[in-house]
């Protein structure tokens, strides 16, 4: 029952990450179509910040499956990864 968990908590990791990686298209794409240079800086400096966000959160919920599957592989990866972490 713990690796079926554990695969549908990976399964789940990997879709998010595939929806941040059709997300970032349509940013560039909306990059790609501003009328000026302050429209696309400040888009620009938004997309970096949300994308830093979303990495953060991206390891921060792999770190929460390996730890309730018990993957140690995983949850070193992650500490090393985000040392504030003491999983």
């Amino acid at each position: 029952m713990r690796k079926l968990l554990g695969g549908i908590g990976y399964l789940t990791w990997f879709v998010c990450n595939l929806g941040i990686i059709y997300g970032l298209g349509v940013g560039a794409f909306g990059l790609i179509q501003t009328k000026s240079i302050g429209e696309f800086l400040g888009y620009l400096a938004l997309g970096l910040l949300i994308l830093m966000c979303l990495i953060v959160l991206s390891l921060l919920f792999l770190g929460i499956v390996a730890m309730f599957t018990g993957d140690k592989k995983i949850e070193d990866w992650v500490t090393k990864a985000l040392p504030f972490l003491d999983i």
